[in-house]
């Protein structure tokens, strides 16, 4: 019997949702056009938060950097939403891939900033769940958080941030601009509004999110 535990941070419960465990799906598609549609359509941007620095004191977290727009509030990538982006680096394909950079930047495949959170993130979770043979835990239900839930919590506390084309804004001077989607309604869009020389009709939120695809030759 599993035991219903709460996160430490986000707060959802360990096995608020039951997941049955699949190998293939839309995203391991033989159809290319599907299958990488799916994977251009994962959003990871929420998973940037911007949370009280005193919450922050008393969840025994390091502090991370201060919020442009608020300095009371500093920065994270939530766990989950870091691996994310981690998977969706793997998943794109390479003719999705940013243009060739020199070093330190490397796009796939070859050497990889992003396998390594991979790793480290399976190796100290250490799950201990016996997937069954002989095609790996095909079928099996696993009693999981709810994705739902955290989202909900990250758009309660958001950064405002959107990733954008890393071939762009990775070279970029200062990674404030990636910060500046706050919706319409959030108390900072004023002060993001003057540091940018907008006037009040400008939403940021409502710019064209980018896409792998714009990468595609022609």
């Amino acid at each position: 019997m599993s035991v219903d535990t709460r996160s430490n941070y986000a707060n959802p419960r360990s096995n608020e949702v039951q997941v049955e465990w699949l190998q293939e799906s839309g995203y391991t598609s033989s159809n290319t056009t599907l299958r990488d549609h799916l994977w251009d359509a994962i959003n990871h941007d929420s998973g940037i938060v911007a949370v009280p620095e005193t919450w922050a004191a008393e969840k025994g977290l390091p502090m991370g950097s201060t919020f442009p727009w608020n300095p009371t509030k500093k920065i994270y990538f939530v766990n989950a939403f870091h691996g994310l982006h981690c998977v969706i680096l793997h998943g794109i394909p390479q003719r999705h891939q940013p243009i060739p950079r020199p070093p330190p930047y490397h796009p796939l495949p070859g050497p990889n900033p992003s396998r390594h959170p991979l790793y480290r993130r399976r190796h100290t979770a250490s799950n201990d769940t016996p997937d069954m043979r002989p095609v790996t835990g095909e079928g099996q239900v696993r009693q999981c958080r709810s994705w739902d839930a955290l989202k909900a919590w990250t758009m309660d506390n958001p950064g405002c941030y959107r990733y954008g084309d890393p071939n762009v804004e990775d070279v970029q001077e200062s990674q404030i601009p990636r910060m500046r989607y706050c919706e319409e309604g959030n108390p900072d869009l004023g002060l993001i509004r003057a540091y940018f020389d907008k006037d009040a009709e400008w939403r940021p939120a409502d710019d064209r999110v980018w896409s792998w695809f714009d990468n595609m030759d022609g």
